[in-house]
């Protein structure tokens, strides 16, 4: 072979070897910049379920659609509570309903409750008070898993009876 004709061979298979090291080096290059993005943009979330506590990093900004990716079940009568620093953290807490048991005008009432007072409670099963009923516990007290809450209606009613005395003589 010429001289000449091995020079441009090995021109050419240098000039291939350099650009396939630039497009491996573009490759490598492109995916450490999406990794690095896909870190920085995620959102640390903290999720409190009764008392334990995890971390998690997500790109979701919905707070039930985190839930659901993280297998938490949620109940009709749970309520989440959602804290945010404004730092890309947040604070979910998910606060679990209990029963409470209501026992008025005949009927017992079943209701999920997560905190509150007997008085929210009874709010919240759609009964009034009158003036006179009696409620145990108190109005004030507070809510706990299992608590029975009794209303007792008072009515007063005035009755007039008329009958006739004898009349003692002196």
């Amino acid at each position: 072979m010429k001289p000449q004709i091995v020079t441009e061979k090995m021109k050419k298979l240098v000039m291939k070897s350099r650009i396939v090291k630039a497009a491996v080096f573009g490759v490598i290059a492109a995916a450490a910049l999406l990794l690095t993005g896909a870190l920085y943009f995620r959102d640390t979330v903290y999720i409190e379920d009764n008392g334990a506590v995890r971390e998690i990093k997500t790109n979701l900004t919905d707070v039930y659609a985190v839930l659901r990716e993280e297998n938490y079940e949620l109940q009709p009568d749970d309520a989440v509570v959602i804290e945010t620093d404004g730092e890309k953290r947040k604070h979910i807490t998910i606060k679990r309903a209990f029963d409470a048991t209501v026992v008025a005008d005949g009927e017992t009432r079943l209701l999920g409750m997560t905190e509150g007072t007997v008085a929210e409670a009874l709010e919240k099963a759609d009964i009034t008070l009158g003036n006179d009923d009696i409620v145990t516990p108190a109005l004030e007290s507070e809510l706990f898993a299992g608590i029975e809450i009794t209303v007792q209606r008072v009515e007063y009613k005035t009755r007039n009876i008329e009958s006739m005395l004898a009349a003692e003589v002196v």
